[in-house]
This record gives C-alpha cells, sequence and structure tokens, in this order.
C-alpha cells in the first residue's frame, strides 16, 4: 500500500495557522458587537499587527484603551489630529518602529517653539515606552493633553510649514511627525476610525 507523499513546510503550515487564529479572533471581536472599524484599527495597527493579535491580554488593553477615549467629548478631534500626523507622516521615510528621536530629529533645525513643544512630548511618549510594559490608557491620555501642542504645529501664527522647501527642515518636521504616528500605532491606526 503506497502512503501520499507527506512532505510539508514547517513555515508553511505555521504561517497557516497563525492566519487560521487571527480570523478566528477578528471573527470573535465581530461576534462580540465590537465596531467593523474599531477591530481594523486595532488589528491593522502595524507590521507586527498578526503577532499581536495573538497577545490577547495586549488586544484587550488595546480595545479597551480606544472605548474609554471613545467616550470624552474630544475623542473626535484626538482621533483627527492623530490622523493628519500620519497621512503627513507617510512623506517621510522614517520606518513605523523607530521609537526614539535620538539620530532622527535635530533640534537645531528648529524655528519655532512649537516644534520644541511637540519634541518635548515626543521625549514623554519614549519615557513611557522606555519603562518596559505600556499603559494604553497612559498613552492615549498623553496624546489627549498634548492635543493643542500637536495642533500648534499647523497653526497659521504659530505653526510651520511641515513641507518646506529646505529639505533637512523638511525631513526633521517629518521624522517629528512620524515618531508621533509610530506611538499611535502601538494602540491603533487612527486613519481608520471615522470620526
Amino acid at each position: 500500500m503506497a502512503f501520499p507523499n507527506l512532505n510539508f513546510s514547517r513555515e508553511t503550515v505555521f504561517n497557516d495557522l497563525n492566519e487560521f487564529l487571527v480570523q478566528r479572533i477578528v471573527s470573535h471581536l465581530e461576534e462580540i458587537s465590537l465596531s467593523k472599524e474599531l477591530i481594523k484599527a486595532v488589528c491593522s495597527s502595524d507590521e507586527l499587527s498578526q503577532k499581536r493579535l495573538l497577545n490577547i491580554v495586549d488586544l484587550k488593553n488595546r480595545i479597551k484603551s480606544i472605548m474609554n477615549l471613545n467616550e470624552k467629548e474630544n475623542f473626535v478631534e484626538i482621533q483627527k489630529v492623530i490622523s493628519r500626523v500620519s497621512k503627513l507622516a507617510k512623506n517621510s521615510d522614517l520606518s513605523t518602529d523607530v521609537l526614539s528621536t535620538k539620530d532622527y530629529v535635530n533640534t537645531k533645525l528648529f524655528e519655532k517653539d512649537c516644534e520644541l513643544k511637540v519634541f518635548e512630548f515626543i521625549g514623554e511618549l519614549e519615557k513611557l515606552f522606555s519603562e518596559g510594559y505600556c499603559n494604553y490608557l497612559e498613552l492615549l491620555n498623553l496624546f489627549e493633553s498634548n492635543v493643542n501642542t500637536i495642533e500648534d504645529l499647523f497653526d497659521n501664527e504659530k505653526g510651520v510649514l511641515i513641507m518646506s522647501e529646505d529639505l533637512k527642515i523638511r525631513n526633521n518636521r517629518l521624522n517629528l511627525l512620524s515618531l508621533i504616528r509610530n506611538y499611535s500605532l502601538k494602540i491603533a491606526d487612527f486613519t481608520l476610525l471615522n470620526s
């Protein structure tokens, strides 16, 4: 009696099992009546989303944090400013896994106070993440308390022209925005949440 060929790739089987688990988790989130946009935003928050989805405790904490923020009056304002930053950050070459200003932001290129304030805000984000485990509610609270700081970058009088003709200044500003985006992606892709 001949046996069928049982050759299989360990990597293929592993990837198939991962994909099955991810689909099952997403289905479960839909079954418990979470909105599809929230699921998509949380499940698509970065390149490592599959790996992060399999960490159920982390996933639950991220969803819970967004739902808590969503209950606040200024949620739409927070979501809009993070989305605006994220969309502009697409013009940067900075990878989404960079979480430090070191070697990426030059404070000597700052022209206005708003840039320094955003730099300080990113420093607070860095400090929060340097402690290891991140409390997502704390992270969102930092975003909430710095909404005006971020918005000032775009203000006609206080702000700056992000897409400056000076390439060094432009890249420096885009890196600031990219770092804000990168920290927001630790929770969700806010561009996928409708305001």
